[in-house]
């Protein structure tokens, strides 16, 4: 019996799981810190929404690569995004966004605070 995988799947299913990884150590960080906000909040979802469209870029690509969602922007047969990944990873980034406003805010107010 053999097993074949694909290498798009199994990049696909990496991303996943880091990603699960990051956000069980963001809510740690947040458990322990107490704060809402925080920078290493700012940086993964940051970080979680460049790889998602560095991911969206690259998966395509791949020679065993099987569309399981759908075209963001393709040109012929050419795929040029998976729109999952990439829409994934732009709310991620527009969120991360959000964040630092929410932590500028807060460290304004802890610093009146003083």
């Amino acid at each position: 019996m053999t097993w074949k995988y694909s290498v798009s799947l199994f990049l696909k299913d990496v991303v996943l799981e880091l990603t699960f990884v990051i956000l069980f150590l963001v809510v740690l960080v947040i458990l322990c810190t107490q704060k809402p906000f925080s920078k290493i909040l700012l940086r993964c979802s940051t970080g979680l929404g460049i790889l998602y469209i560095i991911t969206a870029i690259i998966v395509p690509r791949l020679p065993d690569f099987e569309l399981q969602t759908f075209i963001l922007v393709g040109i012929n047969d050419v795929i040029i995004f998976e729109g999952f990944y990439f829409i994934i990873g732009l709310v991620l980034i527009i969120f991360s966004v959000l964040m630092k406003a929410g932590f500028d805010y807060q460290t304004q107010l802890e610093d009146e605070m003083l």
